[in-house]
């Protein structure tokens, strides 16, 4: 994914599935994750997942594309 930030939208990304290599950017700090991590990114959090998953993506408020911002 590229590396972009919302707004107005907070994201909670619960891992599924990944690879072992798998770690999520966020405020250019990068963090391992492994299946059942639950992670919150804030309005105004630079993130990207990196490597292979498989995610739940809940999105408040809903998602809108028009909020997705690639600074």
């Amino acid at each position: 994914a590229q590396k972009h930030y919302h707004r107005r939208q907070t994201e909670t990304y619960f891992i599924l599935a990944c690879d072992e290599n798998a770690r999520i950017e966020l405020d250019d700090e990068v963090f391992p994750v492994k299946v059942g991590t639950c992670i919150l990114i804030p309005p105004g959090v630079p993130h990207r997942g990196l490597g292979t998953m498989t995610i739940v993506n809940v999105v408040i408020p809903k998602f809108d594309p028009a909020d997705e911002h690639f600074d």
